[in-house]
């Protein structure tokens, strides 16, 4: 017997909602009766206090019911309650708040009094026949790269609609593997839709409980990275010395099934583990596109660390492609800064930084503003090894990497603090 989506935590507001339907709870009616035998069913921890005096507020109970098929469900349970105790005006207010909740119309609330099928069953009959008829991810409390459709191991309407938002995809999983991979858009769950999940799993057409893991394909927010370790260079004026360049980021899931199998091997990772492994691939890869770079560089590298700029140009199609390779796009990318030893006398540069720092001097009325200003332009890599071409020339042949060439512009309010 498949456990019932109320007997899981958002079975809580879900009754606790529709208690507050009721206008005056009496215990010794027929419609208090029947919801009180429900939650014993349900949720037997659940106390049944009595209602605070306080106006109903629908979104307290709709944000905490986890999908948008349980609020449809909540809206239809609470226009049967309401059948059952009898229409009053406060309970169309009711009735009309949790609609307007869900970003319905007061008309749709109200004409679902009406329009009610099986109007004959009780509701505990009703909801333990139901099944499931629409999936989607819309929590939005808890916003993740993954997320797994929480009520699996219930059944799946026949025809039940599947639909993605924009910025996600949809992994069937079946006994761990991933059968078939949905896009953004509307889907029905049929066996002409999911082919290798109806071949894998002898699937007719009838309710089954597959497994949907989304995942967000839509840009990541703005990501700090660092390299794992200090880069080892020689140059003729410093010898050799440690640097650690920074930056940031903005990355998304190309791959989603290639991303969830590297990722989720034991179990979906939430937001804070997978935006940790995210900054911790982009730097990796980072250093091992920066010291294939550094090996390719004819004459001094001091002058390749003090531009700043052209790094960013050569490194980032680079590691754009090698990012590719591992299932994730690299969308926007920027180095901020470097970090030298102390006694090496390298300024590294950017016309980023020097245009902050003439605005500065601007504000400051040409004062020192007390940041490494060098109105140096940026320049190109002079030489290269006997045989090979040079880094510049192969930047040339690599995929553009669209704004990431030319925009710093990254917006300060969705920046991810770390």
């Amino acid at each position: 017997m498949p456990i019932h989506p109320l007997s899981y935590e958002t079975g809580v507001p879900f009754f606790k909602g529709l208690l507050e339907i009721i206008d005056e709870p009496n215990e010794k009616s027929a419609d208090y009766r029947q919801l009180r035998t429900l939650i014993e069913s349900y949720q037997p921890d659940l106390e049944l206090s009595p209602v605070a005096a306080v106006p109903f507020k629908a979104e307290t109970y709709t944000r905490e019911i986890d999908t948008l098929w349980l609020k449809r469900i909540f809206l239809e349970a609470s226009q049967r309650l309401i059948r059952l105790i009898g229409e009053t005006p406060s309970s169309r207010e009711k009735l009309v708040g949790i609609a307007r909740s869900l970003g319905l119309s007061e008309d749709a609330a109200l004409d679902g009094l009406e329009t009610l099928q099986d109007d004959n069953q009780d509701l505990k009959t009703w909801l333990n026949d139901l099944t499931i008829d629409y999936v989607a991810w819309d929590d939005h409390k808890n916003p993740n790269y993954f997320w797994a459709f929480p009520y699996d191991n219930f059944p799946i309407k026949p025809n039940a609609l599947v639909h993605l938002y924009e910025g996600q995809a949809l992994l069937i999983v079946h006994e761990g593997q991933v059968t078939d991979v949905l896009e953004a858009g509307s889907h029905r769950f049929n066996p002409k839709g999911l082919p290798h999940y109806t071949e894998v799993s002898g699937w007719t057409g009838d309710a089954v409980r597959p497994h949907f893991v989304f995942v967000k394909t839509a840009a990541s927010r703005i990501l700090r990275w660092g390299c794992p370790e200090g880069l080892l260079v020689e140059t003729d004026a410093h010898g050799p010395f440690h640097f650690m360049p920074y930056g940031r980021c903005v990355l998304s899931i190309a791959d989603p099934e290639l991303i969830h199998r590297r990722f989720n091997c034991h179990g979906l990772v939430d937001d804070r583990e997978a935006t940790a492994r995210l900054k911790r691939l982009i730097g990796a890869h980072f250093q091992t596109v920066l010291v294939e770079i550094l090996n390719d560089i004819e004459g001094d590298l001091g002058c390749f660390i003090e531009d700043i700029d052209q790094m960013r140009r050569i490194s980032a199609p680079r590691l754009k492609t090698r990012l590719a390779q591992i299932g994730l796009n690299l969308n926007r990318f920027e180095i901020e800064s470097i970090t030298l030893p102390t006694g090496v006398d390298l300024k590294p540069f950017s016309e980023r930084g020097r245009a902050l720092g003439e605005v500065g001097n601007q504000v400051l009325g040409n004062q020192t503003t007390g940041a490494s200003i060098n109105t140096k332009s940026s320049r190109s890599i002079i030489g290269s090894p006997k045989g090979k071409s040079s880094v510049v020339e192969t930047m040339r042949t690599e995929p553009a990497l669209g704004d990431t060439d030319t925009s710093y512009d990254f917006a300060p309010d969705h920046e991810e603090q770390s």
